[in-house]
């Protein structure tokens, strides 16, 4: 009998051990860099997770923008989760079209609208928050996340024990607006007959500094002294290396020109946009196809300069 109760008596007191979930946060390093302007997926911060002893579920991040955007530098914010490298690259998305529009300081809650992320016990993955950049962002305005005075914390469906490393090692991303120059290139004065094709109005050159940029249109206004049936259709080509037809592209083909002088046009690049990278000149020509059925002594002249 004894022996009996001394068994129920160990029994009854042995300890019931509870593992809780652990979690390591360890921000990870991000180069400072020039974010240009209408930009998107620019990495502003990514944080490592280590889990121990049990699985957690992650289902929000939350993180404070600090620097000196304002309320109209940012559009969207998103969330990416990768599970083995702190890239994009092999990345899935789990907060995407977070509203960005906040000036800094501004502490942010991105639910993952695109499902919860779990993490086994053992396991890790980083967390990469990403920013789309208005077009019209504001050059020089900053965006940056400290880990240290500012760090990033997450929602979790059962709330484990964290042991936060983060640091503050994400570099300053820095607005940039690319840098344009427009010249115009010499044209001679010259008679150009009835019915005549590829008659050259205008030609501008654009010289690109610092960041790329993508030109959809040209505005150009024609001055003289045609009249509405005078002209039939205006064309813009693209040439990379010199002031001429020979090697250009088209661009905008066959904008309407039933107008009298003066007028001004919009020419949609309706053959695709043109990209141009820093340092990399262009040339865009305006040229028209000549119409007229009685001789006449008309004049033409291109003003204003095209506008990105």
């Amino acid at each position: 009998m004894k022996k009996y109760l001394l068994i129920l008596a160990i029994i009854f007191f042995i300890p019931v051990i509870n593992f809780a979930q652990v979690v390591t946060l360890t921000s990870s390093p991000v180069a400072a860099a020039d974010i240009a302007q209408g930009s998107t997926n620019n990495i502003v911060y990514i944080v490592k997770m280590d889990v121990a002893s049990l699985p957690v579920t992650i289902n929000s991040m939350q993180f404070t923008l600090t620097g000196t955007h304002d309320d109209n530098d940012l559009v969207v914010l998103h969330v990416y989760f990768n599970p083995t490298a702190p890239t994009l690259s092999g990345a899935t998305q789990k907060a995407v079209n977070v509203s960005a529009n906040f000036a800094a300081p501004h502490a942010y809650n991105a639910i993952f609208n695109l499902g919860s992320q779990g993490l086994a016990a053992g396991s890790s993955g980083y967390f990469i928050v990403l920013a789309d950049v208005a077009a019209a962002a504001t050059s020089g305005n900053t965006v940056k996340v400290n880990g240290l005075a500012n760090p990033v914390i997450f929602g979790y469906s059962t709330s484990p024990i964290i042991t936060n490393n983060q640091t503050d090692i994400a570099g300053t991303q820095t607005i940039l607006a690319a840098v344009v120059t427009l010249t115009t290139s010499a044209l001679a004065a010259a008679n150009i007959t009835q019915g005549s094709t590829n008659n050259v109005l205008y030609i501008v050159k654009m010289d690109v500094a610092s960041l790329p940029v993508t030109i959809n249109s040209m505005q150009f206004t024609l001055t003289g002294t045609h009249d509405d049936n005078d002209l039939v259709v205006l064309h813009v080509y693209f040439n990379p290396t010199a002031p001429t037809l020979s090697g250009a592209t088209q661009k905008a083909v066959n904008v309407s020109a039933n107008f009298a002088a003066p007028h001004a046009y919009n020419a949609i690049f309706n053959l695709g946009s043109q990209g141009l990278q820093p340092a990399a000149p262009a040339i865009l020509l305006c040229w028209l196809m000549w119409l007229r059925q009685q001789p006449a002594a008309i004049r033409l002249r291109l003003t204003g300069l095209p506008t990105r």
